[in-house]
């Protein structure tokens, strides 16, 4: 009976260490299969870095070849051999194998990319970089495919007169004479600017439309057509304000319109404009028919004819408005922008720009800066002009270029920098620039109009802002009253504009905000399009898709 007892202890020993050991190795595969995971996981995202490598290898190939006088890129095929990825320890981290495809025709390879005859697009300034990331390991290999479609900027693309990478906010009080545009979004009729900033204003416009009835055309001949009326408040200064809202279409056939309950404005206005639509276009543009020398008189007769008008309406913008994301507008877009409008645009509006580099010195200037060389490089310390000026006089000689690096630059109240001469001065500044009150950047006549072309200056800011900030925490920053002909140009800097009443020329920004601004007109061709400009985008561009493929070798 003992005997029976020990042998059953010792099978129940026995049963217990197998099961002891069964639920050990189980806990080992458990450990073991989520170790093999980690291990998996990290070996796909190592992968994936490795290809993200490659598209930046071959980006850069693009741009290096772009960029040199020859310009080699546009047979670029990508790289025939697999490309190492060196670690921290120089150990290989894995491999990459670059490959280039035109996006028309489809699947042929540099140099043969054309046009697509079927589209106006420049198909041939696409590439498709395709990426294959390699990571060996014990039981194979961890791969990752990466495509990212390229597109070469050329100077043949529009550029807006006003371009804000993140976003262009136009506040109240602003009219521009510019294309607009912004990778983010572009918002008119913005908040209020901070108080006491505003020296001047445009006025506000006419809140209601003015009626229209048709006369008889007495000894003129008269007008046919569909047509509809606009009314804009001049004050004493001669700032004219937007238009009014549009009267009821009024259909004419060989008649004159009588225009009456036209807005009378507050005691600021002294004159207002009658402006009127051409036949059979209701919707606009608008252009000035005449104008009422007073603030009373309710009633005008308009007998201009089709032929006669040529001054379009002030919009909020006269030009076209164009962003990635939304166009938002306190009124109605309609009513505030003389031109095409296009919202959530695919392509890239605000390339991104490589500006020069800033190296500011400690060379200390006085009242004027003389130009002694065709080509000439200035290091000073940071540029305060107080309420003596600065003139810096230029060579009359063709192509004749100053380059003046500073760490700042500083208009004082009334302060006035001046340019003479025929050369191009470029500001390359490595911090803020500002113009207090009644400032003035460039040069200007007796009667206090810019006369000098905007493209001969330009500012270049290495200046970095947090688009967060809100106002007042621009780097490039016009305080009330100023008057400035130069292409701005900071990438990564906030503009922020207020009581502008002249400015020619470009501005380019992360985020441009304006308000209470009249009189900016923005020549592209003395702007950012300009061969002086000196200011070129980076000649790639990611436009249009990235593409991540974790399992490449099952989609081949």
């Amino acid at each position: 009976m003992i005997r029976h007892e020990e042998g059953f202890s010792l099978v129940s020993v026995m049963v217990a260490f197998v099961l002891l050991m069964a639920i050990g190795l189980g806990m080992l595969s458990l450990v073991m299969s989520g170790l093999r995971g980690t291990m998996l996981f990290e070996q796909a995202m190592q992968a994936l870095h490795v290809a993200e490598a490659g598209v930046n290898y071959g980006v850069a190939q693009l741009v290096t070849q772009a960029s040199t006088r020859a310009g080699s890129d546009a047979a670029y095929a990508g790289e025939p051999d697999e490309i190492a990825l060196a670690g921290g320890d120089d150990a290989a981290q894995g491999t990459f194998r670059v490959t280039v495809f035109c996006l028309y025709p489809a699947q042929a390879r540099p140099p043969g990319c054309a046009d697509d005859p079927s589209t106006a697009a420049d198909e041939r300034d696409f590439r498709r970089i395709v990426s294959l990331g390699v990571v060996p390991r014990r039981t194979g290999v961890a791969q990752r495919r990466l495509e990212a479609t390229v597109r070469r900027y050329t100077l043949d693309i529009d550029l807006p007169g006003i371009c804000g990478r993140e976003g262009v906010e136009l506040g109240q009080g602003t009219w521009v004479i510019a294309d607009v545009g912004s990778n983010g979004t572009v918002r008119l009729d913005g908040s209020a600017p901070p108080p006491g900033l505003v020296r001047a204003r445009s006025p506000r416009a006419p809140s209601v439309p003015p009626a229209v009835e048709a006369a008889g055309a007495t000894g003129q001949s008269g007008l046919s057509g569909s047509y509809t009326w606009r009314v804009t408040f001049v004050d004493a200064s001669g700032i004219e304000s937007a238009g009014s809202p549009p009267s009821l279409t009024l259909r004419l056939v060989d008649e004159h319109a009588r225009v009456t309950n036209i807005p009378t404005g507050g005691s600021e206005i002294v004159r207002r404009r009658i402006y009127r639509t051409r036949g059979d276009a209701p919707s606009g543009p608008w252009f000035l028919v005449g104008e009422i020398s007073d603030n009373r008189t309710l009633d005008y007769t308009d007998a201009q004819p089709d032929r006669a008008l040529i001054y379009r309406l002030p919009a909020y913008i006269s030009g076209d408005v164009s962003a990635a994301g939304t166009v938002s507008c306190a009124i109605r877009c309609g009513l505030q922008v003389e031109g095409r409008i296009r919202e959530s645009v695919r392509d890239v509006i605000c390339p991104n720009y490589l500006s020069p580099p800033a190296a500011p010195g400690n060379d200390a200037v006085g009242e004027t800066i003389v130009q002694r060389a065709v080509s000439q490089t200035l290091h000073l310390r940071p540029l305060t002009v107080g309420a003596e000026g600065l003139t810096i006089q230029t060579l009359s000689t063709p192509g004749a270029e100053l380059h003046i690096h500073t760490a700042a630059i500083h208009l004082a109240p009334g302060a006035i920098l001046a340019v003479t001469g025929a050369a191009t001065v470029y500001f390359h500044v490595d911090g803020p620039v500002v113009l207090d009150e009644d400032a003035v950047f460039g040069a200007s006549d007796s009667s206090g109009n810019l006369v000098i072309a905007a493209d001969r200056i330009v500012v270049l800011s290495t200046a970095r802002d947090d688009t967060a900030s809100g106002p007042g925490a621009a780097s490039v920053s016009l305080r009330g009253n100023n008057k400035m002909a130069a292409v701005v140009f900071a990438p990564d800097a906030v503009i922020e504009i207020d009581g502008a009443t002249a400015m020619r020329g470009a501005l380019f920004g992360r985020h441009v905000r304006v308000t209470n601004s009249v009189g900016l007109v923005f020549d592209p061709n003395e702007g950012l399009r300009s061969v002086r400009s000196v200011v070129r985008p980076s000649p790639f561009q990611y436009v249009q898709r990235w593409y991540d493929d974790p399992n490449p070798a099952t989609s081949e």
